[in-house]
Order: C-alpha cells, then structure tokens, then sequence
C-alpha cells in the first residue's frame, strides 16, 4: 500500500505517493503519470515491482490528483519548466533517503514527455529512463504554441476546450472500429468506462497548460534532443504499435532510430494490436516482465 506526503513547491503543495517493498530496497523507480490523471492509476504496477524489491514513487503533477492548483494548469510561466523540476525534486528526495540505490525514471505519454525533457536537461536525476506511450516529432507544436499564446490573455487559467478538440481529440478518430471517443486509449472496454466514470481522468487543460505541454512536445520534437542525451546510460521505449500518440508505433520508430543514430544504448519494444495504455491492458503482464527484465540487467 503506497504512502503519501507533500513536497513543497513555488506553485503549492504538490502529493508524492511511494510504495516501499517489504525487505531491503535494491534500487528506486519513478512513475512520471500522463495527462489528466493521476500516480494512484499505476498501483498495481507498482505493486509488482515492489515484489521484485524496487521502491516505487511518483507525483501527482501540478493541477493533477491530490496536488495542489487549478485543474489541467502547471504554472503561470514557464509551466513546462516548473513541471519538470516537481519531478526532478522528488527525485533528489527520495534520492535522499537512498544514498547510492540506482533511480530509473519512467514517463507515460505526457509523463513520457517530461521524462524525455528530464533525460536532456536534467540527465543525472536518473541513471535509466523508460519512455512509454511516447510520441513522435510534430511539427505542429510550434503553431499550436502561438494560437496557445493569443488566447492566453483571456483564458490563462480556464479550461479551454477548444484546444482539447485540437490535441487529444483527434485520437478518437484514428480507427473507424472505436465505439467511444477514449477507446483510443485501451482494447479493454471496462478500463475505458472506469476511466470515462473517473472524475480525475480525461479532463481538458487549461490554456496555458496546453502551451507548456506544447513546449514540451516541441523541445523533443527537435532533432537536437537525442544529441543531448547521455551515451553512458540505458533507454527502453514501450508501446502499443495501435497508439495514435505514436503515430500507430511510426512516430515512436523514428524517436528509436534517432536515439540509435546518435549512438545511445536503447531498446525498443512494441506491443502488437495495443493502444495507449499497455499497463491498463490484457498486455500489462508482459509489459512488467519486459520492464523488470530491463531493471534486472542493471
């Protein structure tokens, strides 16, 4: 059962939930969450690996879950940044209370976004990264940004629908076989209603939210981004090859071959006929073998 606490920071509080093992600790794993949900989802993953003798963590982001701020909303400035540094914090606290247990860092979708920012800005915060239901370079980001922008004297901090329908919304177009507009999300029908019925799931951000996770997206988007990863450490890439955000697994073969081509040491492993959520679905088992497969090797 995970325990709870709050760190705080600039923005407000912001809710770290851990999951100690029984026995010794044998090293650390981060849990970066993905837009509009919250950390509490993965307990069951997290619980697998408690098994194996990990201690799990992660943060409710800004404006996510338990933590504090206006729903879908990092900060006024500089969100993308701010965001970052609430993981790179709880990181370094829980760091803290482990000296010398190796840390990987996994980010899922958004959280994969954040992660991906973390592995090139902030690249000793772990010593592995996991990037999980990522996507691949857009070159819309950037325009999205400045339509952001223009409408952000208005509507900084409400929620904008509008760029809703822009971004996340056109997944639930990307097979004619969906019954609900979130089935994008998992093959499981059950998962999509408990998600659908969920009141911390599947909200809109608020304007500036979408302008920083725009930043985000348009920073890894940049063929520079591989480049500025350490060479010295291990990358895994998990998901579904059925995953609009990946381009139905193209996007996430590109962001792979470019992390081959600046010579880093990654791996690569898609889940055939899965969607977004892989940990949520009739595939979650081999999901956690592969990524305790990939723990193990350190």
């Amino acid at each position: 059962m995970a325990t709870k606490e709050f760190l705080k920071m600039e923005g407000g509080n912001v809710c770290l939930h851990i999951w100690e093992p029984q026995g010794d600790v044998r090293a650390l794993y981060q849990i970066c969450h993905g837009m509009a949900e919250y950390v509490m989802r993965y307990d069951e993953f997290a619980r697998a690996l408690n098994e194996k003798g990990y201690l799990v963590f992660g943060i409710d982001h800004p404006g996510h879950g338990e933590s504090e701020g206006v729903r879908g909303h990092f900060a006024d400035k500089d969100g993308w940044t701010y965001l970052c540094e609430c993981n790179v914090k709880a990181a370094q606290t829980v760091k803290e209370r482990y000296p010398g247990k190796k840390l990987t860092l996994m980010g899922h979708s958004m959280g994969s976004f954040v992660a991906r920012t973390i592995a090139a800005r902030y690249k000793e915060t772990a010593d592995d990264y996991i990037f999980m239901g990522t996507a691949g370079p857009n070159p819309a980001a950037g325009a999205g940004i400045a339509l952001a922008t223009v409408m952000m004297p208005s509507s900084r901090r409400k929620e904008n629908k509008f760029l809703g329908n822009l971004s996340t919304g056109v997944y639930g177009k990307a097979e004619k076989t969906y019954k609900t507009p979130l089935d994008w999300l998992n093959t499981n029908d059950d998962e999509v209603q408990k998600y659908i019925d969920d009141e911390n799931c599947g909200f809109n951000f608020t304007t500036a939210g979408y302008r920083d996770l725009l930043t985000g997206l348009k920073f890894i988007s940049s063929k520079k981004w591989a480049g500025m990863l350490d060479k010295e450490k291990r990358y895994l890439i998990v998901s579904g090859d059925r995953d609009p955000v990946g381009d139905m697994a193209k996007g996430v073969k590109t962001v792979y071959e470019r992390m081959k081509d600046a010579g880093l040491n990654v791996e690569m492993k898609l889940y055939s006929g899965y969607r977004h959520e892989i940990l949520n679905d009739a595939c979650k088992n081999e999901v956690t073998d592969d990524i305790i497969s990939f723990l193990e090797e350190q």
